[in-house]
């Protein structure tokens, strides 16, 4: 994954795309399947997942936008949840 909010575009940005997933996993993994955020994060797991398989087909008329939105976006909800 990339930096801070504002750093540069990280290098192949779907294979960011790919760690934000690893991460959801691994939050996934350690929750409760009952627990609102283990709720959140699999919604949010099959969302990510579907943007990615997105990126890969070109379905997007501005992908580097799209997955630097997907990864900022990821980093926000990493940094709420490492806070709780």
């Amino acid at each position: 994954m990339s930096g801070p909010a504002g750093a540069s575009d990280p290098p192949g940005a779907t294979g960011a795309i790919a760690a934000v997933l690893e991460r959801m996993g691994v939050i996934g993994r350690s929750l409760p399947a009952e627990d609102g955020v283990a709720c959140f994060n699999h919604l949010y797991l099959e969302v990510t997942r579907h943007v990615l398989a997105e990126t890969r087909r070109d379905a997007f008329e501005d992908l580097r936008f799209l997955e630097r939105l997907d990864v900022v976006f990821a980093e926000l909800y990493f940094a709420a949840v490492d806070a709780a």
